[in-house]
C-alpha cells in the first residue's frame, strides 16, 4: 500500500509546486501541471496492474482486490480529470501561448481516454485550428512524437471514434483527410510502419462495410515486408480477408498459380521483383542477401523469398 500513499504525496507535490516551472509563467505552470497529474494517473494505472499478480501484502490485510481495482481506475479518472482542468484552464486564459495547440492535444488525448464524445469535439477543433504538423513536439507532449502532427493525429483518432461507433464510411472520411495532413517524422522505418497502420485502418473499415475486395486493395501492397516495419498483423488480416473472399480452397489455388507469376520488371535484372496476384502487381521485396550478379541465381533465391513469406505460409 505505501505505492498509494507516495501517489497522495506526489498529487500534492504538484499541485503546491508547480508554479516553480520554467520561467514561472502561469501558461506554463498550468501546462507543467496538467503533465504532473497525467504522469500521475499512470502511477495509479500500473499500481492497478499489480494487483492482478499474488501480492501478500494485500492478502495479508485481507482487502478485496476487486475493491483495490475499482478504487485504482477511479483514482487514475480523478487525476486525469485534474490534469484537463489545467489545460482546459491555460486553453481558455492563454490563447496566444506558445503552448496552446500543446494544451489543445493533451486535452484531447485525455478525454480520448475519459469520454469520446468529448474528445470528437476538441480533435474537430484541432482540425478547424492554425495548429502545424510539421513543427517540432516538445518532449513534454502526452503522444512523444518528433514531430507535432495535431491534425493528422486527430483524424486518425476521429476515425476510430467514428470506426468504434460502427460509422465506417465517416472513419474513412476522416482516414482520408490524412492526405491534406500527412504523416510527418524524421525516421524511414517510422513512415513504413505508418504506412502498415494506414492500410490496416482503410482495410478494417471497408471489411465491416462488406468490401472485402477494396479492402485488399490497401492490404496487398504490403504483404511482403520491407524490412523496416512489421508487417505480421496486416498479413494474417490479409489472409483472412482473401479466404474469406474467395473461400480457402480457392484462395490456396490462386495464390499458387500467382507464386508462378514471379518476375523482374527491369530487362536488365535489377529490382523490384513482381508478382500478379488477384489482378493486382505486388511487389516481393528483395531482401540485401539475394541480390546477384547471376540473374538465374537471383531468380532463385527470390523464388524461396516468395515461398517463404508468410502469405504463402498461411495461404497454402
Amino acid at each position: 500500500m505505501k505505492k498509494v500513499y507516495l501517489l497522495f504525496g506526489l498529487i500534492i507535490s504538484l499541485t503546491c509546486n508547480a508554479q516553480d516551472e520554467p520561467n514561472g509563467n502561469e501558461d506554463t505552470a498550468l501546462f507543467y501541471k496538467g503533465i504532473g497529474f497525467y504522469e500521475a494517473s499512470y502511477e495509479a494505472y500500473h499500481h492497478k496492474l499489480k494487483i492482478h499478480s499474488k501480492n501478500k501484502e494485500v492478502d495479508s490485510l485481507k482487502i478485496s482486490r476487486k475493491f483495490i481495482l475499482e478504487s485504482s481506475a477511479k483514482l487514475k479518472e480523478k487525476i486525469l480529470e485534474q490534469a484537463l482542468e489545467y489545460f482546459d484552464e491555460l486553453i481558455e486564459n492563454y490563447p496566444e501561448s506558445k503552448l496552446y495547440f500543446m494544451a489543445l492535444n493533451n486535452k484531447a488525448e485525455i478525454e480520448y481516454e475519459l469520454e469520446y464524445d468529448a474528445a470528437k469535439d476538441t480533435f474537430i477543433e484541432i482540425l478547424k485550428s492554425d495548429a502545424s504538423d510539421n513543427g517540432p513536439y516538445n518532449e513534454d507532449g502526452l503522444t512523444g512524437e518528433a514531430y507535432a502532427n495535431y491534425k493528422n493525429r486527430a483524424c486518425l483518432r476521429l476515425a476510430y471514434i467514428a470506426h468504434e461507433s460502427e460509422n465506417y464510411n465517416e472513419a474513412i472520411k476522416y482516414l482520408k483527410l490524412t492526405e491534406k495532413y500527412p504523416y510527418y517524422h524524421f525516421c524511414g522505418n517510422a513512415y513504413a510502419e505508418n504506412d502498415i497502420y494506414m492500410a490496416q485502418l482503410y482495410a478494417k473499415n471497408y471489411i465491416a462495410l462488406g468490401n472485402n475486395k477494396k479492402a485488399l486493395d490497401y492490404l496487398l501492397p504490403h504483404v511482403f515486408p520491407s524490412g523496416f516495419a512489421d508487417n505480421e498483423k496486416l498479413v494474417k488480416l490479409t489472409a483472412n480477408t482473401i479466404e474469406k473472399e474467395y473461400g480457402s480452397e480457392n484462395a490456396k489455388e490462386m495464390f499458387a498459380t500467382a507464386k508462378k507469376t514471379l518476375r523482374c520488371k527491369s530487362k536488365k535484372g535489377f529490382p523490384p521483383y513482381v508478382i500478379t496476384f488477384l489482378g493486382r502487381e505486388i511487389e516481393v521485396a528483395m531482401p540485401p542477401n539475394a541480390y546477384s550478379h547471376d540473374l538465374d541465381e537471383e531468380m532463385d533465391k527470390m523464388v524461396k523469398v516468395l515461398e517463404n513469406s508468410l502469405i504463402s505460409q498461411l495461404l497454402k
